[in-house]
Order: C-alpha cells, then structure tokens, then sequence
C-alpha cells in the first residue's frame, strides 16, 4: 500500500511539473509575440503589379515596384497622395537597370544600380516637389551589391568575388575584408557562396554598425567598422544554412527544400526588423510573410510581430508604427495594399 502511495505520489508531482513546465512555455511564448492592430488601409492604383520595398520619412512614404513603368512613387504621408514618380529602366544617368532598396542618408535618400556601378539620390523638401539626381558612377563599384555609405563618406558592402565577401570602398579603393563565408559543410566555389549567402546589408542610423541577414536560410551577423576600416563581426547566429548543390559554373544552385530566409527588414537606432518568411522554396507563399522578428543591435531577440495580412514587404515608423505591402499575384485586377500597424 505504502509503494502504491508513493507511485500514486510521484505520479502526480510529475503531472503537475509538466503542466507548470508548459503553462509557463506558453506564457514566455505569449510574452513575445505581439499581434499587431491595423490602422489603416489604402488600395494602391493598378500603376502597381508587386511592390516589395518601402520606406518612409516624417512626410513622405516611397514605394518601389520593379515592374511599374517608373519604379518609385512617393507619396505624402498624411493623405497617400501620389507626388512623384522616377526610375525608368535604361542606362542614362537617372534611369536604372538592377536598382537594390532605398538607403538613408543625411540629405534624403540614395538608389545604388549594382548592374551600372551607380548611385542615385532622391532630395526630399516637405514644402517643394522631391528632386531625383544622378551622384556617383565608380569602376570600383562594379562586383558589388548592398553599398552602404558610412559616417565618414566611405561605403561598406557585399561582394560576388572570389576573393573576399564584405568590403570597403575608400577614395574608390576597396579594402576587402578578412571575414568568410559561415562553414556549412559543403564543399563549393567562393562564386556559388556567394550567390547562395546573398541577402540584405543595412546600416545603424548612427553608428558605423551594420546588420546583414540572408535570403536564404536563417543567418544573421551584426557588425561594426573600426577607424581603421576593418570590419568585424560582433555578433553572428546561424541558425540554418541556405541548402545548395555544388556546381560548376553560375548560379547558387538552390534547393526547393531550402528554406527562405528574411525577405526584407528596417532599422531603427534602437532595433532591428526582420520580415522572416521561414517557408520551403518549392511553397507558393514563400515570399510574403506576416511575422516580424525584433531584435536589438546586440543581437538580443525582443519579440515577434503577427500582422494580420501577409504582407511582402514593410518599413518601421519610430518605433511605433509599421507600413506594409500587401498584393495578390494571381490577381488580374488592382490587388495592391497599403496597410498601417499600431505596434505599439
């Protein structure tokens, strides 16, 4: 009887262990998960096919849309009137072949084409119409994608090389850096890495620390530029490698297992912003996520966003406020969306 007890005892010290275990499993995960609740949203007119960059300043919101007739729109925050379009496709001074996502800088933003080893600016005035102009042209730019200009008028970005993946640019001399490709067991050429660890490179708003998170897998490095333009790597998570099969020749060769990493992210001075798509390849929605991963600039995970539309692409407000694009790719007709989040 005494042993029947004592089972009947332990039993039940268990049973109450695993429920405690699970109910506080669920309250840590509840804790960090913050549904986030519509404000508003716009229909963005048929102009539009598949918008998957934004980005926003105090008075303007910019739209980028590879596939519209003139690839960014700006719009006035208040109202989401249309003010401004630019971006043909060509070769002349303001026209664009492979432009990447607007950056920031001190006077508005600026457009770098990989494929023309370019950098365009975009004045933005909040009582007079934006001005798009031609900047900077350098051989020293061709090779590489994600350039990134600094605090002291140098750049930083990712490179197709064989020879080294992030670089500076300085007086348009590049100063390749000593940090490598994560090792992931497989054995293939410097140019396949290359491909298949290509993702997203944004800078602090402040600080010359930056944050590079892939498109494929789910990697991330947080990195500072020393005054002696080194960069070195502060933090690093490499939680799944991007799955590729080795091969001669071009091309990253990747996998429809693969699973696809952040689609696209924002910064703040105090936090990273990570729309994590975490689908195979072979999925039809891979590229549209409601999930956005905060993190701090130490690397520190903070708490997940679940928006209540797949969106494709987003930009962060101070902090508070979420912009997102939504849009239906086997819609004939005007399926584009603007959609505003309250996160706070």
């Amino acid at each position: 009887m005494k042993d029947d007890m004592k089972s009947i005892y332990y039993f039940l010290t268990f049973f109450l262990f695993l429920i405690v275990s699970c109910t506080q499993k669920s309250n840590y995960q509840t804790e960090n998960v913050y549904y986030a609740k519509r404000i508003k949203s716009y229909s963005l007119d048929s102009a539009f096919y598949a918008p998957r960059e934004i980005c926003c300043t105090d008075s303007f919101i910019i739209i980028y849309d590879y596939n519209a007739e003139k690839m960014y729109s700006v719009f006035q925050k208040r109202n989401m009137n249309r003010i401004f379009s630019f971006g043909n496709k060509g070769d002349g001074p303001t026209d664009y072949i492979f432009p990447e996502s607007l950056k920031s800088n001190a006077t508005g933003f600026y457009i770098f084409d990989r494929s023309l080893g370019k950098i365009n600016e975009l004045l933005l005035f909040p009582d007079r119409k934006p001005i798009h102009s031609y900047a900077k042209r350098s051989a020293s730019f061709i090779g590489l994608n994600n350039l990134i200009q600094t605090n002291d008028s140098s750049y930083v970005a990712l490179s197709y090389s064989n020879d080294y993946r992030y670089v500076v640019v300085k007086n348009d001399s590049l100063f390749p850096s000593l940090i490598d490709y994560p090792n992931d067991g497989i054995m293939s050429s410097k140019v396949q890495k290359s491909l298949s660890y290509q993702g997203r490179l944004l800078k602090h708003p402040c600080d010359d620390k930056f944050v590079f998170v892939s498109f494929y897998g789910r990697i991330m490095e947080i990195l500072r530029l020393t005054e002696s333009k080194e960069l070195d790597i502060i933090f690093s998570s490499y939680k799944i490698f991007p799955q590729y099969i080795p091969k001669d020749g071009g091309g990253a060769n990747i996998t429809d297992n693969n699973i696809t990493g952040v689609l696209t992210a924002s910064v703040s001075e105090q936090y990273i912003y990570l729309l994590y798509s975490g689908k195979e390849r072979k999925e039809d929605k891979r590229n549209f996520s409601n999930k956005i991963e905060i993190y701090d600039w130490e690397g520190t995970f903070i708490k997940c966003i679940v928006t209540d539309e797949e969106l494709s692409g987003f930009c962060v407000d101070n902090d508070n406020v979420i912009y997102g694009l939504s849009y239906d790719e086997n819609s004939e007709d005007d399926g584009c969306k603007l959609i505003v989040y309250d996160i706070m």
